[in-house]
Formats: C-alpha cells, sequence, structure tokens
C-alpha cells in the first residue's frame, strides 16, 4: 500500500473543543487580517483566539519557531502554524521537512498538552480566496493567484492588505472547503506530493474558529 502524501490526513486538526487557540502567521497582511475579521465576526475573545505575526520572519522555519517561542510563553490547548510554499521552496531544506518537525513536536512528550497544526497553501494563501469562486489544479505562482481574484465577480482591484477579504468572501464559504477537500483528495488519490501541485487546508482552521 502506498503511503499517502495527505499532510492532512495523517495529521488531523485536533477534534476534541480547545479552550485557547494560538493562530501564528507568516504574512503580516493578508492572513492576520483574514483571521482577526474572522475572530470579529463570529465574536470570539481576543485572549481565547490569540492571533499573531510571526516575530522571526516569514520562512516556514521561523514561522514554526516562532510558534514554539509564543506556546513555550503562554500555555495554548491548539496551536495553528499558518505558512505557504510561495518564494520559500527549497530554503533551508525541503518543505516537507518543516512538516515532519511539527509532526515530531505533536509526538513529544514536552508538548503533550498543546496540539500543533500546519496549516499551508501552495502556493500562496490566495488560493484559499480563489478557491471560494472556482476550482483550481496544476501548479500556479502567486501572481496568477492575485490575477485569478483581481476579477469584476469576485475581488476587484485586489491587494494584500485589504482588511475585508473574509467579509467579502465568507457568504461563500461551504464553495471554497468543498474544493479545497477536492484538491486534498485529488493529492491522496494521484499520491502527487505535497509540494508539487496546489494545496491548501486553511479550511480547517476556518470551520474550527467558525465552530468555536
Amino acid at each position: 500500500m502506498k503511503k499517502s502524501n495527505d499532510f492532512s490526513r495523517r495529521n488531523p486538526v485536533k477534534n476534541s473543543p480547545a479552550k485557547k487557540i494560538l493562530v501564528v502567521c507568516e504574512g503580516e497582511k493578508t492572513e492576520i487580517n483574514y483571521f482577526k475579521a474572522l475572530r470579529q465576526s463570529r465574536n470570539l475573545s481576543r485572549e481565547q483566539i490569540v492571533v499573531k505575526k510571526s516575530r522571526y520572519g516569514t520562512h516556514p522555519k521561523n514561522v514554526i519557531d516562532s510558534a514554539i517561542a509564543e506556546a513555550e510563553g503562554e500555555e495554548f490547548d491548539a496551536v495553528y502554524i499558518v505558512f505557504d510554499r510561495d518564494q520559500h521552496k527549497d530554503k533551508e531544506g525541503p518543505f516537507r521537512q518543516h512538516l515532519t518537525k511539527i509532526e515530531q513536536m505533536n509526538e513529544s512528550k514536552s508538548w503533550d498538552k498543546t496540539r500543533f497544526s500546519a496549516i499551508i497553501s501552495i502556493p500562496c494563501f490566495e488560493l484559499w480566496l480563489v478557491l471560494h469562486f472556482t476550482k483550481v489544479n496544476g501548479i500556479r505562482t502567486s501572481n496568477e493567484m492575485e490575477n485569478l481574484l483581481n476579477h469584476p465577480d469576485r475581488l476587484p482591484n485586489y491587494h494584500k492588505a485589504d482588511v475585508d477579504h473574509y467579509d467579502k468572501t465568507k457568504h461563500r464559504i461551504n464553495d471554497a472547503e468543498k474544493n479545497a477537500v477536492s484538491l486534498r483528495d485529488e493529492h491522496a488519490r494521484e499520491n502527487i506530493k505535497i509540494d508539487k501541485d496546489c494545496y491548501t487546508n486553511v479550511d480547517l482552521l476556518v470551520r474550527t474558529l467558525e465552530n468555536f
């Protein structure tokens, strides 16, 4: 039997309800604004849902290190590490290496009270926004993703720093979730390596926060 390359299947988001969640994001604008808007829309407490940008930089390794540092300073039930491949491909080790580190953290007794989850997008977070409007297959660049968004019927005049991406797309979240699941199913079915095609599991974090 072939080993599945689907990270989300082998490392599911924690099912038991968390009392306090930390979300550490690679980006300082798009992802931060999105999750803060989601938190506000659901009337969630800033003390219960803590959203922070990586203090050490945007490379996946740095985002993971930042999440560890934040979690060491304060107790969280669940820590979500949000990053993408984007321009970071193969810098400081293969993309898969960073996901393996998170798997190992969850197996460590040092973190027996905290569950770490990688929330990843390939090539970038904009893929999650695109999936609200259409399915996407094949390798795309970040610029292509932004061009797909910058459409009269989607998010015209799209800009990363806009604070209303969640509010403008939340009515289509069910479509985005279905499209994200379809992408992951394709990865598992075709045994596609996680860093070789469009991929995201942002929907798992979004659903967790919406159900908090």
